[in-house]
């Protein structure tokens, strides 16, 4: 697993486009092992990609992620 290039991933999310973002998340599910090449991101898989960066976060010492992947929901209340 390179770290190096799941860091520079995650920061690109920042900023990317929607279809920027499957892409990104696709090269960080097969980097870390959780999807292999080839294969389609699924919501599923998407999922797993997501619960792997949130498990990984700091072991790893990622970039902070992108608010929809953090597992923070953003608050639709009223004050």
């Amino acid at each position: 697993m390179n770290v190096d290039f799941i860091k520079a991933q995650v920061r690109l999310l920042q900023g990317a486009s929607s279809s920027e973002r499957e892409t990104l998340i696709k090269n960080i599910g097969v980097c870390a092992g959780v999807i292999r090449p080839g294969e389609y991101v699924t919501p599923q898989r998407k999922h797993a990609i997501t619960l792997w960066l949130q498990t990984n976060a700091v072991r790893l010492r990622l970039p902070q992620l992108p608010m929809d992947l953090s597992g923070h929901k953003p608050s639709h209340g009223s004050s």
